[in-house]
């Protein structure tokens, strides 16, 4: 499911938030203190994909503007960035979201919390 709220102009510095959740993830687009864009999609059970898909899902709401931070939660115990242990993403479990997504993001800050 996707619903747009607004555009994105050329050029604008935005944030992305995220909500890894045991079932959907949900991304946004910020352009100052509006709400750009939104996504919903199920969430993988496996890392790996999950942050792929979540880097594609970025990089699409975020085409036509430069991101500078995300930040982003996940349904368990965070430690500097990595998800230490969360219930309902057991396969998740001690994998550094923050570096990872940082990385394939050409090293834009990641916030990660519970």
């Amino acid at each position: 499911m996707e619903t747009g709220t607004g555009t994105i102009l050329e050029g604008t510095m935005l944030s992305v938030g995220f909500d890894i959740g045991g079932t959907t993830t949900k991304v946004t687009c910020v352009k100052g203190e509006q709400l750009c864009l939104t996504e919903t999609y199920p969430t993988p059970k496996d890392p790996k994909e999950g942050i792929r898909l979540l880097v594609e899902h970025i990089k699409k709401l975020t085409t036509d503007g430069e991101v500078h931070a995300v930040c982003g939660s996940v349904p368990g115990t965070v430690e500097d960035g990595v998800l230490i242990s969360a219930r309902n993403l057991s396969q998740w479990n001690g994998t550094p979201v923050a570096r990872m997504l940082s990385d394939a993001l050409g090293g834009v800050p990641v916030t990660l919390l519970n």
